[in-house]
């Protein structure tokens, strides 16, 4: 259920990316990645549930949007669709093979290690099309977008690092 309320929120940061690409005239095709990807996300949580249950864990999924709403409040939509597809896809989800990639390799119950299978497969297109996509988009971005991105990957590595990498780390290594 933890892992499921994850999904939820990253389904949640795809739709807004969605949102703010097409409100900032990026090209549809981008527009159609972060709509995928946003479903892609939810039926990453509907399996994480059905594997909860299957192992004995009807527990409820509690999944607050507060960080998500935070995260795109009061940005203009140009502005917060480069941050997310940099933060939020590109290098997050780079992260999150990674830490996909060690539970995969460490788990020992053959329905956790398939569903972890295929939540990686996912995530490493996500990250390859948000790497793609920013390059893409490499020739239209002004001074000022580049001096953004920079600030925002300097910051949010940092945060994620701390919020993400180094929980999930310790949770595997006490397996």
């Amino acid at each position: 259920p933890m892992k499921a309320a994850e999904e939820y929120r990253s389904a949640s940061i795809y739709a807004a990316l969605q949102s703010a690409a097409m409100l900032a005239g990026f090209p549809l095709d981008l527009v159609a990645v972060a709509a995928s990807a946003s479903l892609d996300e939810l039926g990453h949580a509907a399996l994480c549930l059905d594997v909860a249950r299957a192992l004995g864990d009807p527990a409820p999924v509690e999944a607050s949007m507060e960080a998500v709403n935070a995260r795109v409040a009061d940005t203009p939509p140009r502005w917060l669709a480069l941050k997310l597809l940099l933060v939020e896809v590109a290098m997050g989800e780079t992260v999150s093979c990674a830490l996909f990639r060690a539970g995969r390799d460490e788990a020992v119950e053959p329905v956790v290690r398939t569903a972890l299978s295929w939540i990686l497969r996912d995530e490493a297109r996500h990250a390859r099309v948000g790497w793609e996509c920013l390059s893409a988009l490499g020739d239209e971005l002004t001074p000022s977008d580049r001096e953004l991105l920079q600030r925002e990957a300097t910051l949010q590595l940092g945060l994620m690092e701390q919020a993400q990498a180094v929980p999930s780390l310790r949770h595997l290594e006490a397996k």
